[in-house]
């Protein structure tokens, strides 16, 4: 089981991962403040975002993958400002999304 607690997403939320005995909490996102986990695989993979700090925009949210106890920043593509997790196999393949300011359109990515 996966998740994230904290009294705000913006300022202290950290994710966890609970194995059934015990819980680890998770460190925040690379470059960043927070971490919230939004999907684990049946192999313990976890995928999910954090905050990040820019001077240019303000808050952005940077996508990580972990593995027992090894988090992996997972960047952004080029024109984007945040990065999104929706689904973590257990070979390791994230799936997400990137978005831009409207009206420009978001994209997916593998």
């Amino acid at each position: 089981m996966t998740g994230y607690a904290g009294t705000s997403e913006l300022s202290d939320a950290r994710a966890f991962v609970w194995d059934g005995e015990s819980v680890v909490l998770l460190d925040p996102t690379p470059g960043g403040f927070t971490s919230e986990d939004h999907a684990i695989s049946a192999s313990g993979r976890v995928a999910g975002y954090g905050f990040i700090m820019d001077a240019a925009t303000g808050y952005l949210r940077g996508a990580f993958y972990w593995y027992r106890g090894e988090m992996t920043e997972l960047g952004m593509l080029p024109r984007y400002e945040d990065t999104f997790t929706e689904a973590i196999n257990d070979s390791g393949q994230v799936v997400g999304k990137c978005d831009r300011e409207y009206p420009l359109p978001d994209t997916t990515f593998v």
